[in-house]
């Protein structure tokens, strides 16, 4: 809210953004798309339905356990920010329904010293996973950090392990955990509970990585390319399932939690009858089964699905396009999908003509698993000449994955 009157305009284009909706709902550039810090309230606001959301454990507060000094005392530092943002800590969660389904939402404010992760963060966070196992709700967070807070030492970095093994715990349940990454996204709350969602999300150009890019270049003398520790780099690689701009982010949640399910019982449709195929001769289907205009994997799947929600990557570091996965609904049955997409002459991205490498493989165990947690049926579209028998795939272990693919498939 802008009480002094003065106009506000995006620090990317320059246009004014007093007055226009995606500003005023989300903190969204209209013009430019540019992502600018937004607050937890509204934040929150945005995601959830109306009125449902119920915060707990506002007044938690983090304590100096060592006494730690830097220009000033640790402990004045916690006192001003617990002043300014009238909460004990970085984290703020509580129950909320989003779309009709029950949650709990988890926020880390990048404001409240950098969005750190110390003792009382870590408990919040564990609490909230403990919370959505024993009500059966989903959890959703919702990531600013950069990483772990320093001034309480080796208790911080013990709630990277903490962290981890709740959603662990939550994961084992067989409910739905859904990371969406800010800017930034560093350190140890990324190498923890942030980077272990059944799905993860990142908002348009955020900062993610491990380390940061000033971090890594001070370390390696030399600056990092472009574009690297952004979402799109992060996609790229098989570490995010898509990038998702602020004002989309309720919409691609609400779905993703309508496809693995969270105790909403849908009404399905009655089905359609299509009639009876006419007869085919052998010769005739096999000529259609090799048709180079045939339809592909991707056109099968978006005519008989009324969700579709792709997923991207192995989370090893790629992600194989010859091999296409998702989640979605046919008729209210939530399902998995797994397909060889060979593309066509129009699709820019290379598949190698449905011809998976091993990331492929790793990416459809991911799915596999998926599957098997949210006890959802699987569907494969088979359509491939083969594995891709090329020296990268065998120096990434293709005869390796192939086995461990037809294990998952058996074991889930």
């Amino acid at each position: 809210m802008n009480l002094s009157g003065a106009s506000v305009s995006c620090p990317v284009c320059g246009v004014p953004l007093l007055g226009k909706p995606r500003y005023e709902r989300v903190r969204v550039c209209d013009d430019c798309g540019h992502h600018m810090p937004i607050d937890v309230d509204l934040r929150i606001k945005g995601l959830v339905d109306s009125g449902s959301f119920r915060e707990l454990d506002r007044s938690l507060q983090s304590t100096d356990p060592l006494a730690f000094m830097d220009e000033e005392p640790y402990r004045e530092k916690l006192k001003l920010a617990q002043a300014t943002f009238a909460r004990g800590d970085a984290a703020t969660y509580g129950r909320a329904t989003i779309h009709g389904h029950p949650s709990v939402i988890f926020v880390l404010n990048f404001a409240f010293l950098g969005g750190s992760m110390g003792v009382v963060v870590g408990e919040k966070l564990a609490r909230a996973a403990d919370l959505a196992r024993t009500e059966k709700r989903a959890l959703v967070t919702i990531v600013g950090s950069g990483g772990a807070r320093m001034q309480e030492g080796l208790l911080s970095l013990l709630q990277m392990a903490k962290t981890a093994s709740a959603v662990q715990t939550l994961r084992d349940a067989g409910l739905p955990y859904i990371s969406v990454l800010t800017n930034p996204t560093t350190g140890g709350v990324f190498a923890s509970f942030a980077s272990l969602g059944d799905v993860v999300y990142a908002e348009p150009k955020a900062l993610i990585g491990f380390a940061g890019p000033r971090v890594a270049a001070q370390f390696l003398g030399k600056p990092l390319p472009p574009g690297s520790h952004r979402a799109e780099f992060l996609l790229e690689h098989g570490f995010v399932d898509a990038v998702v701009p602020r004002h989309h982010l309720r919409s691609a949640i609400g779905l993703t939690l309508d496809c693995l399910g969270s105790g909403i019982d849908r009404q399905r449709r009655p089905r359609q009858d299509s009639g009876p195929l006419d007869a085919i001769e052998p010769w005739e289907a096999v000529q259609i089964a090799r048709d180079p205009d045939r339809p592909t994997s991707l056109s099968y799947v978006e005519a008989v699905t009324d969700i579709w929600l792709e997923l991207h990557g192995d989370r090893t570091g790629t992600d194989d396009r010859a091999v296409l996965a998702g989640i979605g609904q046919i008729e209210g049955q939530a399902i998995a999908i797994i397909g060889f997409e060979r593309g066509g002459e129009q699709d820019p991205i290379d598949r190698r003509g449905g011809r998976p490498m091993p990331g492929g493989y790793r990416k459809a165990q991911r799915i596999m698993r998926i599957a098997s947690r949210f006890a959802i049926p699987l569907v494969a579209f088979i359509d491939t000449p083969g594995a891709w028998p090329g020296l990268e795939s065998e120096e990434q272990g293709l005869a390796f994955e192939i086995a461990t693919t037809m294990v998952a498939m058996i074991r889930n």
